[in-house]
């Protein structure tokens, strides 16, 4: 093993992805690595000569076995602690290590919010693949007997045709007529009744199918794509979704199309793509919750060799300070009924990083806020 001389070694020592304070045996900083400096001095004032316990009061309960360590020439590891720096609380692990001679300490903490972040992200995306599985065996349990009641309209529909043979047989036989029947059912509204259920069926099973094909777990399945197709598909789940159904007033919102005449294609996954003009469809329908003239506007067009799908609101828009956390994972303004701040940052990388497009969100000086979704278009 190559031995380092005093400047590697501090090289090396600042490279380390940790915090790495040094304090005397008073517990007073003497030094800190590169990374310490980055997160904990704040306006160019340095941390040296200050005390560790007032920088990071919480470990006052450990004053003494901190002490110990000095003389006993052991290392120490503390449970997991909660330091706070940069305005946040931390989840960090910390370790005491004495130095030779007994000429200080080397405080060692790890942050594990990152750690613990993306332990959330795989716990939710189990969750996700759970939920996603359970909702595809529910449909095809619903789309069942959806299917027996169309095939039995379809059948009640067949049996009152005048023009059939077999209709016009079984009525004369039965002194009855045919033409007259029709007349009370559609004085009576029957056959529009009948019809409203058959419409209605139909529309169930169209969003059960484009529900089975959105949940199936097929993430590289890269083909040509129909961008308004799409689109339509991600309204569609919108309009049925529960949430926005009971918490957003969406039947109020009036949603503006701007699509081109031609079919845009491009090369995506369907269902990726379908889950993020989903998820900022979504995004953009809560915001206008509560507003006297909610309107959602969907703007497609080409750009050069991408497409370019614009969903904007006329809302309140995104608060400027807000903009620059956006796509992070968990981050969010809503309750935890509203929304787990996974949308937008799966979004982000479906987009950013699956399809080697951009996602950018913005203010426009028209008013309210627009997700700007670019993608290459088919080569």
């Amino acid at each position: 093993m190559p031995v380092l001389n005093k400047d590697q070694l501090h090289e090396f020592i600042d490279d380390l992805p940790v915090m790495l304070i040094w304090v005397d045996q008073q517990l007073n900083i003497t030094e800190l690595n590169r990374m310490a400096n980055h997160l904990l001095i704040k306006d160019q004032e340095s941390l040296v000569g200050q005390p560790l316990l007032t920088l990071f009061p919480v470990l006052i309960e450990h004053q003494d076995s901190i002490i110990n360590v000095l003389t006993h020439q052991e290392k120490l590891s503390l449970s997991q602690q909660q330091l706070e720096y940069n305005s946040r609380s931390h989840p960090c692990y910390v370790t005491v290590y004495p130095l030779t001679e007994h000429a200080g300490l080397l405080i060692k903490v790890e942050d594990l919010s990152h750690q613990m972040l993306l332990d959330d992200i795989v716990i939710q995306s189990e969750k996700m693949i759970t939920i996603g599985g359970l909702a595809a065996g529910m449909a095809h349990e619903i789309k069942n007997p959806l299917g027996i009641i169309l095939q039995n309209i379809q059948n009640i529909l067949c049996r009152l045709d005048k023009t059939s043979e077999k209709n016009q047989a079984l009525a004369a036989e039965l002194h009855i007529s045919l033409e007259g029947i029709h007349q009370y059912l559609e004085q009576r509204q029957i056959l529009k009744f009948m019809d409203n259920i058959r419409i209605a069926i139909d529309r169930a099973l169209q969003v059960i199918a484009t529900m089975l094909n959105f949940g199936t777990q097929n993430p590289i399945n890269m083909k040509e794509e129909n961008i308004i197709t799409l689109i339509e598909n991600a309204l569609s789940f919108a309009e049925q979704d529960y949430d926005l159904l009971h918490t957003s007033d969406i039947a109020k919102i009036k949603v503006h199309k701007d699509f081109p005449q031609e079919n845009v294609s491009l090369i995506c996954s369907s269902t990726q793509i379908t889950q993020v003009l989903f998820n900022l469809i979504k995004n953009g329908m809560q915001a206008l919750h509560g507003l006297p003239h909610p309107e959602l506007t969907i703007k497609v067009y080409k750009e050069n060799d991408h497409v370019i799908v614009k969903v904007s609101d006329n809302g309140l828009g995104i608060p400027e300070h807000l903009l620059a956390n956006l796509f992070k994972p968990f981050f969010t303004t809503k309750s935890k009924e509203q929304g787990t701040g996974l949308g937008l940052a799966v979004s982000h990388y479906i987009v950013n990083e699956n399809h080697h497009g951009s996602l950018t969100a913005d203010n426009p000086k028209t008013g309210g806020a627009c997700f700007t979704a670019k993608l290459p278009l088919l080569q």
